[in-house]
């Protein structure tokens, strides 16, 4: 498709999602197709779904230079649509991640933080886990082992 009518297409989806999220009374799940850069084997697949009150994001793949543009285009639709709908990443089907792919992880967390969406990621793989181990990144960003662990920081006091 062309950029344009990708875009809208992607734009239509994000505001069906948070009207879904607002107004409707049972659970939603969207999984969006899995993008892919010009190597075979780099895609990322997200699933977003209403657990617990928040969205819950579970991409899978690869978070690679090749698939961080259109993780950033998921970003900036949610922070467009201003739903304020809390945000759960969870990181248990990240397979693998680069440098673009750790720094798509921090302005995931800076821009949500930033728009006042509260935010924290999950279950990092252990691959994951090791890379933001070793830059230093897991004691900054708010990581939880669970979905459940997760949920008193980034949901308000009922």
């Amino acid at each position: 498709l062309p950029p344009s009518v990708d875009l809208a297409g992607y734009r239509i989806l994000q505001e069906a999602l948070t009207n879904a999220l607002k107004h409707g009374e049972s659970p939603v799940s969207v999984v969006l197709p899995p993008w892919g850069g010009g190597m075979p084997g780099n895609a990322i697949a997200v699933t977003v779904a209403e657990e617990h009150g928040v969205l819950v994001v579970r991409p899978a793949g690869e978070l690679v230079w090749e698939t961080v543009a259109d993780w950033r285009s998921w970003l900036d639709g949610h922070v467009a649509g201003d739903s304020g709908v809390p945000v759960v990443v969870d990181l248990s089907a990240l397979t693998f991640l680069d440098s673009a792919g750790i720094s798509s992880l921090l302005s995931t967390s800076e821009r949500l933080r930033q728009a006042g969406v509260p935010m924290a990621f999950t279950q990092p793989a252990p691959l994951v886990r090791q890379w933001l181990r070793i830059t230093g990144l897991y004691a900054h960003l708010p990581i939880f082992d669970t979905v459940e662990a997760a949920l008193p920081a980034v949901r308000p006091p009922q």
